[in-house]
């Protein structure tokens, strides 16, 4: 049964009595069963439940192959969704597009100007949202995209001093930027970027914003230049972003040569939320009764463990718990039938 996929639940007086699957040649395939462990690692890969269930189509590094089946078959079947719109579980960003075509030191520029606590960071409308030195761990707050705001000012200290703090990461960087070391080829490599459409440059903000389309608003990304310039003057960041990170590169110049942006995106492992399932692990209906025969374990019923209003815990280990416990539970319920 490898390489066999379920495709729909058969559902006989409202139980659960099997499988209809499809072999990796095309072959239908029938499972009768008493019980059905839905197992398939919520919805990753699946671009427009990402869209739909939680605003929108988030990188991933993790396993593209699940793509949410289990979850869709369940609510055929009438599951109510538990969660299923709560933040993804996500612990790093970079840029949205990684880099490959350079050495690694030139690689990783990208991944510096959307990663670096020193720069400013917008939402997808312009606005900021978020004390850039937590972008790491919450830059899910911010959607599945942002963006990074450079003037050339900025780039031409970049050019010649460099960050002044490192900027690395465990995955998606290829051994990062370190400190104080001049990005001698960022010219070369933005526009590398901008060939690829995931940096921006422009004359004015107004045409960033334009050049960035979507829901970006040039007036918000204008009052938010502003504002972070007030910051970096000495007002107080009503973020509590740290004096320090102003320090090197300032903000972005009110009028300027041109501007950039760069995409940046939180990484995600997979998502959290699915189906309402019991203590049992049953999978429930919205009037909160349970479909008989029918289970749920992991990032398919994860979302019980959470709220939708944060993410997914800043710690590891909170989904492996509960995949092996879930597991347990349905696996010896089910049996038990």
């Amino acid at each position: 049964m490898l390489n066999t996929a379920g495709t729909e639940l058969i559902m006989e007086d409202g139980k659960v009595a099997g499988v209809k699957a499809v072999t990796a040649d095309g072959a239908p395939v029938t499972i009768h069963a008493k019980s059905v462990i839905l197992a398939t690692g919520g919805f990753p890969g699946n671009a427009d439940m990402k869209t739909q269930y939680i605003g929108g189509n988030w990188n991933v590094y993790g396993m593209m192959q699940n793509t949410g089946a289990g979850i869709q078959m369940a609510l055929t079947a009438g599951a109510a969704p538990y969660n299923i719109d709560m933040p993804p579980m996500a612990h790093f960003v970079g840029p949205s597009v990684i880099t490959r075509e350079f050495s690694h030191e030139d690689n990783d520029i990208p991944y510096g100007l959307a990663c670096t606590g020193e720069c400013l960071a917008v939402n997808t409308k312009g606005v900021r949202t978020l004390n850039e030195a937590l972008l790491p761990f919450e830059g899910y707050t911010v959607g599945a995209r942002f963006y990074t705001i450079y003037s050339k000012e900025q780039i031409d200290i970049l050019r010649t001093q460099g960050i002044s703090l490192d900027a690395a990461g465990r995955y998606l960087s290829q051994g990062g930027i370190k400190a104080d070391t001049p990005l001698a080829d960022i010219d070369t490599v933005l526009q590398s970027g901008i060939d690829r459409h995931f940096i921006y440059k422009a004359a004015t903000l107004d045409e960033l914003a334009a050049a960035i389309g979507g829901d970006m608003d040039a007036a918000a990304l204008k009052a938010a230049v502003a504002d972070y310039g007030t910051y970096a003057a000495g007002a107080a960041d009503p973020l509590g972003k740290n004096a320090d990170l102003y320090k090197r590169l300032g903000a972005p110049a009110a009028t300027s040569e041109y501007y950039i942006a760069v995409t940046g995106s939180p990484y995600i492992y997979m998502t959290c939320g699915g189906v309402d399932v019991n203590a049992d692990m049953q999978v429930l209906k919205a009037d909160g009764s349970p479909i008989e025969g029918l289970y749920a374990v992991g990032a398919d019923s994860m979302g019980v463990l959470f709220t939708n209003k944060k993410g997914y815990a800043n710690y590891g280990g909170v989904s492996m718990g509960y995949v092996f416990t879930s597991g347990y539970v349905a696996g010896k319920n089910a049996a038990g039938k």
